[in-house]
């Protein structure tokens, strides 16, 4: 939707993630006083033993009240309008505190081999239109990173010891070889790079979405008995490296069984048959004299469309070119992006919940998208003016975005990225 680049599977997790959907969409209404504080103390205690206390603070609230405005999309929604009021209101606060302690194993010219041991409590107080609900969770990770002179690798494992999100447990990897490296000859020094090969894998079993298990407004309300979901993500290819660009070439898979949806009458639903995605991707980038091409492409193939309808072929890029003015002092880089994805059943977006649920009726896109966007760089200073969906009405009137789902075909985005330097 709109600013996606990405269709997959998603990772409806509790705690190992926040709640992600099929169409990676921005926040539709009110959330006020969103408050993220993070804070680590470290102290070295030898050359290859350090401690670390860490503090972390986070506190998100999503409002939804058809009197402000809202009414409409409430309207498209439901086509129901018997009641006078709706509303709803969800407000999690979460303080974290724990310690990490880091130590080198080796380090040399040759590899450097470090393992990493973390101890987190999370107070969490939980909201919504009932009685404030406490609750904590206790978590555990162990973490070993090597990194060699052809080979790198990156393991992480985490569990949930004590909590509501207690049994929870999740392991993730990637490992990185070099294959080969290609030199570069005097007349073409651009066919100098690498070949290397990646893989990455990701599984955790995990408790299914706080919303799933309990929710309460003046609209709906539920009290669900899950069971915890399991989820494998695989991804293996190649990878070229060089100087002016790279390329990379992946097969990918998903894996989930007990996904925990909401259905077309908004009752939540456990799957009781596992589901799969299967994908090839072609990914990469070329940067020369100013110009630069960036983009990805992905096809795959759900096994159980039934379930979970995604798109069969995605595509996204960018183009632009970047050039000096007024003696250097200013950098312009103008060009566009550009995204497409064939058609498919997005599910479709609750307002008053913040969430999506299953759709059998709607397919949606088979449409391209264009964002042409300036960018002018002074010195630590970026401006960015980018026209989302301009194209909106030359290629077709329908905006890629789940049904339902508050927002207009096409906006301006005006972004400043200022680095302060000592």
């Amino acid at each position: 939707g709109l600013q996606s680049d990405t269709y997959n599977l998603a990772d409806d997790a509790g705690a190992f993630g926040a709640l992600n959907n099929d169409v990676f969409l921005s926040s539709a209404f009110n959330r006020s006083t969103d408050l993220r504080v993070q804070t680590d103390v470290e102290y070295t205690l030898t050359k290859k033993l350090n401690l670390t206390g860490i503090g972390r603070l986070k506190q998100q609230r999503f409002l939804y009240d058809d009197e402000r405005g809202d009414q409409s999309y409430y309207d498209a929604f439901r086509n129901d309008t018997s009641l006078s009021r709706v509303r709803d209101s969800n407000k999690v606060f979460i303080w974290s505190t724990g310690a990490r302690a880091s130590y080198v194993i080796a380090q040399d010219a040759s590899k450097s081999q470090k393992v990493h041991l973390t101890f987190l409590h999370h107070a969490i107080r939980y909201r919504s239109m009932e009685a404030t609900q406490f609750t904590t969770n206790t978590t555990v990770s162990a973490q070993f990173l090597s990194v060699g002179t052809s080979t790198s690798l990156d393991v992480l494992g985490r569990a949930v010891i004590a909590g509501y999100n207690a049994g929870d447990i999740q392991l993730k990897g990637v490992l990185n070889h070099a294959l080969s490296n290609v030199p570069a000859a005097d007349s073409m020094p651009s066919v100098a790079g690498k070949w290397s090969a990646k893989f990455k894998l990701a599984a955790q079993r995990y408790e299914p979405y706080v919303i799933y298990s309990r929710y309460r407004s003046s609209y709906l309300n539920w009290t669900s008995d899950l069971t915890k979901t399991t989820a494998v993500d695989m991804a293996g290819g190649l990878v070229r490296s060089a100087a002016k660009g790279g390329a990379e070439f992946r097969l990918t898979s998903q894996w989930r069984d007990g996904l925990v949806y909401l259905n077309e009458d908004l009752e939540v639903t456990q799957s009781l048959t596992n589901i799969a995605l299967v994908g090839v991707e072609v990914q990469g980038d070329l940067a020369a004299k100013g110009f630069e091409l960036a983009g990805i492409a992905r096809y795959q193939l759900n096994v159980l469309s039934k379930v979970y309808d995604l798109p069969m072929i995605s595509a996204s890029g960018e183009f632009s070119y970047a050039f000096p003015m007024f003696n250097k002092s200013i950098y312009i880089q103008a060009g566009a992006g550009a995204s497409y994805f064939s058609d498919y059943r997005a599910r479709a977006y609750a307002p008053f919940m913040d969430v999506y649920y299953l759709q059998r009726n709607a397919r949606f896109g088979n449409y391209l998208q264009l964002d042409p966007f300036m960018r002018a760089s002074v010195q630590s200073v970026d401006v960015t003016l980018r026209l989302i969906n301009g194209a909106y009405g030359l290629f077709g009137s329908q905006a890629m975005i789940a049904p339902g789902y508050p927002t207009v075909p096409r906006f301006l985005e005006i972004r400043i990225d200022w680095v302060f330097k000592n």
